[in-house]
């Protein structure tokens, strides 16, 4: 069997010559695409339902700052790489559907979004496919990254379980930057539901 550090490798060989060339002109303060990826490559391998506070912290390439709870629900754990007149220019959040037990969340992860600045449109594109990449969007509907400002994709995989899984993107001028929003999900799905 092959080894889950050989298998996320050769999952990002294409991810990494695709980006090639971007951390010349990355931003101050936004992590490396190709990090990022390589963070959605092993939290999409994950069971969502497990996956509590030191399960993400481990897994994910950037530091993890607190939590935001209220009344014993934990809801989200942030990264906020860049920070300009309050605004998030590179961030990652997570939202959980868990509860606090003993100063950590039970298992539940939900969804997670990423906000990434960058300096032009190409760039901005060019990062939002390596995230859809990692994340198993197929190569037909990757071709289609950057073709409109907000897009949506779904499709169910099984697993132990059947999954519903979504990405949402958004691509926006702001000021002299692009924003990218990247919002990612998966649900697990009844047994009855419909289709394959």
């Amino acid at each position: 069997m092959v080894s889950l550090r050989i298998r996320i490798f050769i999952a990002l060989l294409p991810i990494l010559s695709a980006v090639e060339g971007q951390s010349a002109s990355r931003l101050a303060g936004c992590p490396d695409p190709v990090s990022l990826a390589s963070g959605l490559v092993k939290l999409n391998s994950a069971s969502w339902p497990d996956v509590d506070e030191s399960t993400l912290r481990a897994i994910w390439p950037n530091e993890i700052g607190g939590s935001v709870c209220h009344e014993g629900t934990c809801t989200e754990f942030a990264h906020h790489g860049r920070i300009i007149n309050d605004h998030p220019e590179c961030a990652e959040s997570f939202d959980f559907n868990g509860k606090l037990k003993d100063a950590t969340v039970v298992p539940g992860l939900n969804s997670l979004t990423i906000n990434y600045s960058t300096r032009t449109r190409g760039e901005a594109v060019a990062v939002t496919k390596t995230l859809a990449k990692a994340v198993g969007l197929s190569a037909r509907d990757l071709a289609t990254i950057g073709r409109d400002a907000d897009q949506q994709f779904s499709w169910t995989e099984s697993r132990r379980e059947r999954h519903l899984v979504r990405v949402d993107v958004h691509l926006a001028k702001q000021g002299p930057l692009w924003w990218l929003i990247f919002h990612f999900a998966r649900d697990v799905l009844p047994a009855d539901w419909p289709g394959k």
